[in-house]
């Protein structure tokens, strides 16, 4: 004997004007917080319960040139509770945020403080040592080089 609890459900996608699909969020909402939620398309229905635990949510948001989209996927258990896993919040406004301020450029590094030298005595004065220059002998001159 099969004991798989038959899943029912609904499936909605269409395309309509945008006033229309908030209609739509603003009863899936109020149905929510009422506690049931029953929703049905021709021969299918599908009667939920939330509200009885912790909940999990997907949103996704994402922007084209051309054209922009806003996936929410809500899960719960009717019954037994999940674990609540604590996570950053999602922050949801009809406000855009102001521009980041671009931030300052960073401080230079500072430079190391030079070594102070000790004062130093003044230099004593150079004092030229001039070398010996050897005498050079005179040079005879041509005439009495001749002579000889």
């Amino acid at each position: 004997m099969n004991d798989r609890i038959k899943k029912s459900g609904v499936r909605f996608d269409a395309t309509m004007d945008f006033r229309k699909v908030i209609d739509h969020i603003d009863k899936l909402s109020a149905a929510m917080k009422a506690g049931t939620l029953h929703l049905q398309r021709g021969g299918d229905d599908v009667t939920l319960k939330p509200g009885k635990g912790p909940a999990y949510i997907g949103v996704e948001a994402k922007q084209g040139s051309d054209k922009e989209s806003l996936t929410i996927k809500l899960k719960w258990r009717p019954a037994t509770a999940m674990a609540a896993k604590e996570q950053e919040p999602l922050k949801i406004s009809a406000k855009a945020p102001p521009a980041p301020k671009p931030e300052p450029a960073p401080a230079p590094a500072p430079k190391p403080a030079a070594k102070k030298k000790a004062p130093s005595k003044p230099a004593a004065k150079k004092t030229k040592v001039k070398k010996p220059v050897a005498k050079k002998k005179p040079r005879k001159s041509a005439a009495k080089k001749k002579k000889k």
